[in-house]
């Protein structure tokens, strides 16, 4: 059999490079303000067929019972499956309820009839309501692109750090995240946001609303959503996250909550600069911004321009003009160097089949049912992208 992971086949593919099949990235998708999204179609990916007993959270809300663990673990939740189907829950979904408001650290499948601990950080800091439970848990959203990225980050860190370390409790030893990371930026978004609130609860403030035009970048996707499994997004040229789903019915059900996490992190970037666009801007307009604003917002802004086209740039002949890279040719690129890369096999949180992606410039885990089904491939960077870091 022939394993292709992209439309050009890497020399070493990934062992599940069976399962998610010909990776195929589309041109890039301009949504403004430096934000453009890359759709992603594969042959490998089919929805379940009715025998196949296979189900998405977003679909059967109803399947899964989430619960509080007891004895005061946020970092632990517990998911009940009341249903004859396995469950996939993704990383990344927010939750609403219970004693806190959580961000799910990592993908898991739920076993039908069974219970697994979901590893989940706060995203709610002021609340915490003792013996006494709100709500039922309910998803509510996907979190920012960002947060999602840097939530990833430093669950592999810890993966790495308890490989070999024999612990009592696994799933909240080694899938956790840095909760006083999380709550920091959680609080950093909020402030520049003008979205604080009392309890500091990350989906509050997402429900009073950060993304501007939601409705005018949907409609540019309106015609290009259709026979997509997946999408990179790339901000202000650089590359931000990316999912590939293994049922294209299962990203047509989550796409605008992904592309609202994506613009919810293009609005904070924009805040950030004082909400201005760079790519909008000639040079002589932005130093003027420089001589009236002084060096901050508008210096900083230029700088990272300027870094941007040196890091985007391919050397012609003569050295003396540069061609930016496309984020079609990035895409490509990232989807090869993912899918030809050395991959880790790693416990998986639930009974899903597991991977962790060793690359100097990338972040990213994958897993397929017990049947070898793709599920999920979620790709981010193995550093803070510059892009937030000013």
């Amino acid at each position: 059999m022939t394993t292709t992971a992209v439309e050009n086949p890497p020399a070493s593919p990934a062992p599940f490079a069976n399962a998610f099949g010909t990776l195929r990235p589309q041109s890039a998708i301009p949504l403004g303000l430096g934000l453009e999204v890359v759709l992603v179609h594969t042959d490998g990916a089919q929805d379940p067929a009715p025998g196949d007993r296979l189900a998405f959270l977003p679909e059967a809300p109803e399947s899964v019972m989430i619960e509080e663990a007891g004895g005061g673990n946020v970092p632990v939740l517990k998911a009940r499956n009341l249903s004859e189907m396995d469950v996939f829950v993704l990383a990344g979904q927010l939750i609403r309820g219970g004693k806190q408001n959580r961000g799910i650290n990592a993908d898991a499948l739920v076993p039908a009839k069974g219970v697994i601990e979901l590893p989940v950080t706060c995203v709610e800091q002021g609340r915490w309501s003792g013996n006494t439970v709100r709500e039922p848990f309910r998803a509510a959203g996907i979190e920012p692109s960002f947060l999602r990225s840097e939530k990833m980050r430093s669950v592999h860190a810890m993966k790495r750090r308890s490989r070999s370390e024999a612990h009592v409790d696994p799933v909240a030893h080694h899938f956790s995240a840095d909760q006083g990371a999380v709550w920091a930026s959680i609080s950093d978004f909020q402030r520049r946001m003008d979205r604080e609130n009392a309890s500091s609860d990350l989906l509050c403030s997402l429900d009073r609303g950060v993304n501007r035009n939601t409705q005018e970048q949907t409609k540019a996707l309106r015609d290009a959503w259709q026979g997509a499994s997946g999408m990179l997004v790339f901000l202000d040229g650089e590359f931000i996250s990316g999912d590939v789903m293994g049922c294209p019915r299962w990203f047509q059900v989550v796409r605008e909550q992904l592309l609202d996490s994506a613009l919810a992190s293009r609005e904070l970037v924009r805040v950030r600069r004082g909400g201005v666009d760079g790519s909008d801007l000639t040079e002589d307009e932005l130093i003027r911004l420089i001589d009236t604003q002084g060096p901050g917002a508008a210096e900083a802004l230029l700088r990272r321009r300027l870094q941007r086209r040196e890091l985007q740039a391919m050397r012609g002949a003569g050295a003396a003009r540069r061609t930016p890279v496309s984020s079609d040719h990035m895409a490509r690129s990232i989807l090869t160097d993912a899918m030809s890369g050395t991959w880790a096999v790693h416990r998986g949180v639930g009974a899903e089949r597991a991977w962790q992606l060793e690359h100097p410039f990338l972040e990213a885990a994958a897993c397929v049912s017990p049947s070898g089904r793709p599920l999920h491939l979620l790709i981010g960077t193995a550093r803070t992208p510059q892009v937030f870091m000013n």
